[in-house]
């Protein structure tokens, strides 16, 4: 829940694991301060007002602070000031932030308040001799030095103007703007973490179940979630009334902390809204969830976690890592975008093979740009790149290539890997492309491109479908009891060739294994004149408690569906029963 847009919970991610000198603030946290020009005509240019920002106001925080560290010490007024110390501008003191923006992100009351309910605070305290700190939401304070002019660094670098209206500190560099105010509480102790408030409203507390939303341009139906389900796959949030909770995703599992209107989740920030016992949030620009409440037992903690160790298997990667002669190709440029592949990665440590992508908008409006399609070696596999982009801006990001089931069935390296890649404006997705076409990468140089995988008859094989669109073999069958019978599912390995010239969709119904209904989930793509490797899944509960034990399933039916993915017309249907050893 990835990593690329700037948004108001990145922002509040970066200040959670980071903040501020005034010289590792643009590092940590995203806000970029601008070193003050010393000479030349920008050194007298004064920087931009403030926008559209939250009105200041002392309840920005609220206090909960310790009371057993001392306020900081004033300059005595009968003595006079260290020759170094300030002889204008901000005095010494506490200074508490109340509010800014970095970038078109509002830094705003309500969520200087949700971090407060967390017991994170930021703020700076000014000492009479010129040095001071700054603290961010419970991190460990970073020294500074001032002056009349600007904050700085503690060695004098990266400095950064502010200005004093009354009790009011603003840092403003024009792309980010900071506004502390100065009070006479005392500042909270360096490093502490308070524990979180009771929520005003605890009749929220109870257990919600994944039930809609959206990823980029897909709906996510009850069909899907039901798909989930038969699989075993869990996805919900269970609130505690007193502010703590936790949220299951798919088997992974986060301890939450929770207020009226934001959730704290694996140090990252995510507003949420509440209606009609319903939770939606948002935790990237183009994704949404809905919670609704449900009236089913609460899960435990680590009832549907996964805390297995991943099963890693042999020739998962490329036999020949070392042959990679990939150094970046430009994919797309015109006057709408430029799109370049930076470099192919292997990673070891987490069996992946991918392919980092850089992205630049040259329109005026969002864009979104995906990879549809990524086929390797002829093979469709899953290739998952979503960027959006505001008007302007280059964004880089790696999307995982799936060839674990080419290389286990005896394909070569990946030697060709077609593109479809499509470039959407974001706000009608739905409207034509802005761009549509396919690029060709060549890892390891296009003389070295070998020809098209085409998996081979195995021992054990079944062909069940063979006609003018399809070939459909079912080439394994697997059980997985997870935690108990109640969560297991079990799936058909299927490697299916598309023989049309269109993006054909592959789905079934009336499902029955050993002679028993079964809930089960299908739906698959393929690209035009490609393979790929499918599964389908259903929930064994149905079947154990019909008395059918797992080491004697081998007889299945259906109906498969292919339709047309552009027009979703059914083009042929096949009844299908076959038994397998």
């Amino acid at each position: 829940m990835k990593k690329n847009h700037k948004t108001t919970i990145k922002l509040i991610a970066a200040l959670t694991a980071a903040l501020i000198t005034l010289s590792a603030l643009a590092a940590c946290t995203g806000w970029k301060l601008k070193p003050v020009p010393t000479s030349g005509p920008e050194a007298t240019e004064e920087a931009p007002a403030p926008t559209e920002l939250p009105a200041a106001t002392d309840e920005a925080v609220p206090t909960q602070a310790p009371t057993d560290e001392p306020a900081p010490t004033e300059a005595p007024t009968n003595e006079p000031a260290p020759t170094d110390a300030p002889s204008a501008g901000a005095t010494p003191g506490y200074y508490k932030l109340i509010g800014g923006k970095e970038g078109d992100q509002t830094i705003d009351e309500s969520l200087i308040k949700a971090m407060a309910a967390l017991g994170l605070y930021a703020y700076m305290v000014l000492e009479a001799d010129g040095s001071g700190k700054i603290v961010a939401f419970g991190e460990d304070p970073e020294q500074v030095k001032w002056d009349d002019k600007q904050i700085s660094g503690p060695d004098g670098n990266d400095p950064a103007p502010y200005t004093m209206d009354g009790d009011t500190l603003t840092i403003n560099t024009g792309d980010t703007v900071l506004i502390f105010r100065k009070s006479d509480e005392q500042p909270p102790k360096t490093g502490e973490v308070m524990p979180p408030q009771t929520p005003e409203h605890t009749e929220r507390a109870g257990y919600y179940v994944l039930s809609g939303g959206k990823e980029m341009d897909t709906a996510i139906t009850q069909e899907m979630i039901d798909g989930l389900l038969l699989m075993g796959t869990h996805v919900f949030i269970v609130l505690e009334p007193g502010g703590t909770g936790f949220i299951n995703f798919m088997g992974s599992e986060n301890e939450l902390i929770w207020t009226d209107d934001s959730f704290y989740v694996s140090e990252e920030f995510y507003k949420y809204s509440y209606e009609n016992d319903k939770i939606t949030f948002s935790p990237a620009e183009s994704i949404e969830y809905i919670f609704t409440r449900s009236s089913e037992e609460t899960p435990e903690r680590g009832q549907y976690a996964d805390t297995s160790d991943p099963e890693y298997v042999e020739d998962l990667l490329p036999a020949h890592p070392e042959d990679i002669t990939f150094a970046g190709q430009m994919l797309v440029d015109n006057e709408n975008v430029l799109i370049t592949a930076n470099r192919i990665i292997v990673d070891e440590n987490f069996i992946t093979y991918g392919m980092e992508f850089t992205v630049t908008n040259r329109t005026g409006k969002t864009i979104l740009a995906t990879v549809e399609h990524a086929l390797v070696n002829g093979v469709d596999v899953d290739c998952m790149l979503f960027l959006t982009l505001e008007p302007g801006a280059t964004e880089s990001d790696s999307t995982y290539l799936d060839i674990q089931d080419i290389l286990a069935c005896g394909g070569d390296d990946p030697s060709e890997i077609e593109l479809i890649i499509k470039v959407s404006d974001y706000e009608d997705v739905f409207a034509d492309p802005i761009y549509l076409g396919t690029s060709t990468v060549y890892p390891m140089g296009e003389d070295k491109a070998g020809p098209k995988f085409e998996r081979s008859t195995q021992a054990g094989d079944k062909v069940i479908v063979d006609n003018e669109f399809v070939t459909v073999t079912v080439y394994d069958f697997a059980v997985d009891d997870y935690a108990s019978v109640d969560l297991g599912s079990a799936a058909l390995f299927m490697y299916v060739v598309n023989k049309t010239d269109k993006e054909l969709l592959l789905s079934f119904d009336t499902v029955e294994v050993n002679g028993v209904k079964a809930e089960s989930y299908l739906w698959e793509s393929i690209y035009p004149g490609t393979s790929r490797f499918i599964f389908a899944s259903w929930r064994t509960q149905e079947l154990y408690s019909a008395g059918v034990k797992e080491e004697d399933i081998n007889s299945f039916s259906f109906s498969l569906e292919m339709m047309d993915r552009d027009t979703f017309n059914v083009i042929k249907t096949e009844n299908v029963s076959f038994t397998l050893k």
